[in-house]
């Protein structure tokens, strides 16, 4: 664990995530309206207990107002920010992953609603940004920013001033709370507050803790072989977890609670493929993963990459219109490769796909428009009739249908969506002015409209500028 506590201003290596293998490629996402609040479930969660105390430590200090923890994909700091916030105590405790840029006016508006606070749409950033500061202020609290990274630009800054502001602003505070970021990139700020931010890089697991990891996958071996085999992966656990994988498809085991032995043939395939790349983690977790998803059968590995359309949480029948012979064991063994993360509630299994997996399964699936088309389908079989409509819940099946259509570049068909369901006046009428900026800021960006669609495009600007002006953002509308 690298620990360093001279605050925010900190180029830490070579850690680039817009040059790193899982980032070069950038597809047009459009804006995801349910901001992703819930950490994620970690059962298999071993070791770090001195990175536990280190954090703990860090936050009974008076004087710190943010913690961060950086490192490059698969190292666990999602899991570990998600354990600290379990183990925070008598806190109140916010989380917030950031699988996009969110502009900061919707998150400090949603930060504002945790506390019951409802503000004008034509509050300035600025004046959110202080009521934030304000609400954090009046109680002690733990607010975990998840996924900094996609806030940064290639520099490490903030791509939006209003973050950097914001924090300042909290850093200069005299609040008992405490924000928590995670990132795959060092990140800087201006004024470095040198006793009010602490930074931890996060290395791999300990030798111990990544072979109680290996044996909760039923993994056992001679102890000298355990032990090389953690070194060759730096104890990199997301690396650990899909070796494991392809382990026990090489046995043809599949069933959890059997052993599976490592063996000294294990050793040199895993150094073999990775050993060009050792002290690259990226490079060689890209590696293992090519190797891992080629030892599945085709009807998983085609699933796997399909399933990587969806921004949100999937269920099976969601699969099953991607591939209509899935089955709930097909996405449980995904999960049991460590392709999936897996969670129950309600009787209900969802899955969903770690950032850097989802990366390189899209990286990795050539044309998808016709899985596209079928999220599509999907999502209109089991959306709300508009009678039903009374939070923006209600609607997200409609707003995941114009992001589909707008990677399909169907920008005329995605705005004509949201016009014919009344779409558009239920998120005006609600308050959600500033997500119709966002939305129709996309197609301002990306439409190249024909001469056909020329009246749509000059509609959607109107409706732009309407947007702008109820959230009070004037010359924009101009």
């Amino acid at each position: 664990m690298n620990i360093e506590n001279q605050g925010i201003n900190s180029s830490g290596g070579n850690n680039d995530i817009h040059d790193n293998i899982f980032n070069f490629y950038k597809w047009n996402q459009s804006p995801r309206i349910i901001l992703d609040h819930k950490p994620p479930a970690f059962s298999g969660f071993v070791g770090r207990e001195e990175e536990l105390q280190c954090i703990r430590h860090w936050m009974e200090d008076p004087l710190v107002r943010l913690i961060g923890i950086t490192s490059t994909g698969g190292y666990g700091k999602t899991f570990l920010a998600a354990k600290t916030l379990e183990a925070a105590g008598e806190v109140r405790r916010i989380w917030l992953s950031f699988e996009q840029h969110y502009p900061f006016r919707r998150v400090g508006q949603w930060l504002l609603q945790q506390f019951q606070i409802e503000i004008d749409e034509k509050t300035n950033d600025e004046d959110i940004a202080r009521e934030v500061v304000t609400q954090l202020s009046q109680q002690r609290c733990l607010l975990v920013l998840d996924n900094l990274e996609t806030l940064l630009n290639k520099s490490g800054n903030l791509q939006e001033s209003a973050y950097e502001k914001f924090l300042l602003r909290w850093l200069n505070d005299g609040s008992p709370s405490v924000i928590l970021l995670t990132s795959r990139a060092s990140f800087l700020l201006p004024d470095n507050q040198q006793k009010a931010v602490r930074i931890m890089q996060l290395k791999g697991l300990s030798s111990n803790a990544a072979q109680i990891l290996l044996r909760q996958h039923s993994i056992e071996g001679e102890p000298a072989d355990l032990e090389q085999f953690v070194q060759l992966a730096d104890g990199h656990p997301l690396l650990l977890d899909l070796t494991v994988g392809w382990l026990r498809n090489k046995r043809k085991n599949r069933v959890p609670n059997i052993v599976c032995v490592l063996e000294k043939d294990d050793l040199y395939r895993f150094e073999q493929i990775v050993g060009e790349h050792r002290g690259d983690k990226e490079a060689s977790l890209k590696k293992v993963l090519e190797y891992s998803v080629a030892q599945l059968n085709e009807h998983l590995q085609t699933l796997w990459r399909k399933l990587s359309v969806y921004r949100l949480p999937i269920e099976l029948a969601a699969a099953q219109a991607l591939q209509a012979e899935t089955q709930l064991e097909d996405l449980w063994e995904l999960a049991r490769y460590s392709l999936l993360q897996e969670h129950e509630a309600d009787g209900i299994w969802r899955f969903k796909f770690l950032p850097l997996l989802k990366t390189f399964a899209r990286l990795n699936s050539g044309d998808q428009s016709d899985v596209h088309q079928r999220a599509i389908e999907y999502y209109c079989s089991i959306a709300k009739p508009s009678s039903e409509w009374k939070t923006i819940e209600d609607v997200v099946e409609y707003l995941e249908n114009f992001h589909h259509n707008c990677e399909l570049k169907r920008y005329d068909r995605a705005f004509n969506m949201l016009q014919e369901t009344g779409c558009d006046s239920f998120l005006d009428r609600r308050g959600y002015n500033s997500i119709r900026v966002e939305l129709y800021t996309l197609l301002e960006t990306n439409w190249k409209y024909t001469n056909k669609e020329q009246d749509n495009f000059a509609e959607m600007l109107f409706c732009l500028s309407v947007a702008y002006r109820s959230t009070g953002q004037y010359p924009s509308a101009i």
